[in-house]
């Protein structure tokens, strides 16, 4: 179970809906997935490579518990935008 940090009430803009979105989750131990598929870091690496080879890049949603180190999800954000990958944003819990 990711604990995700609050939305803060600022406006997102709302995806495309034609867009494909993966998703990045960052457990607060550091571990990382890919749409739910536990992955090692090199192993996406090579996959958000793959992405940003496509014609029509996906965008990407990156889920980090509030406990996760600030450097891996850096490190995510490094590599999406290292590979084209500009459609990112951070998933968040609503505020009651």
């Amino acid at each position: 179970t990711v604990k995700l940090p609050p939305d803060a009430k600022s406006a997102q803009q709302k995806p495309d809906p034609t867009q494909r979105v993966e998703t990045v989750t960052i457990n607060a131990a550091g571990a990382y997935y890919l749409n739910g598929r536990s992955i090692g870091f090199s192993e996406l690496q090579v996959q958000l490579r793959a992405f940003g080879a496509e014609p029509k890049k996906p965008a990407v949603r990156i889920a980090a518990d509030i406990d996760a180190r600030h450097g891996r999800i850096m490190a995510v954000v490094t590599e999406l935008k290292k590979n084209g990958l500009n459609q990112m944003d951070l998933a968040t819990e609503a505020s009651p």
